[in-house]
């Protein structure tokens, strides 16, 4: 079997617009596939990664991390 290249999936918008059922899905339709999954929540990584995490203008916002990690790239 060919070995496939570790892909990372992210799914974002609102709150309640059932991005956790979407990536309950997309993370079961994977695994009939026959590839490992690795599901999280970017909030409980948010928080881990926190203290790490330098503060822009007082205090971090975890409810912005996609953004502020994508302001970062270019």
């Amino acid at each position: 079997m060919e070995r496939l290249a570790p892909r990372l999936v992210m799914i974002t918008g609102p709150i309640a617009s059932g991005k956790s059922t979407l990536a309950s899905l997309v993370a079961e339709g994977a695994r009939q596939r026959g590839l490992t999954v690795a599901l999280t929540d970017l909030d409980g990584v948010a928080e881990m990664a926190l203290p790490s995490l330098p503060a822009e203008q007082g205090e971090f916002v975890t409810d912005d991390l996609p953004g502020w990690l994508a302001a970062r790239q270019g």
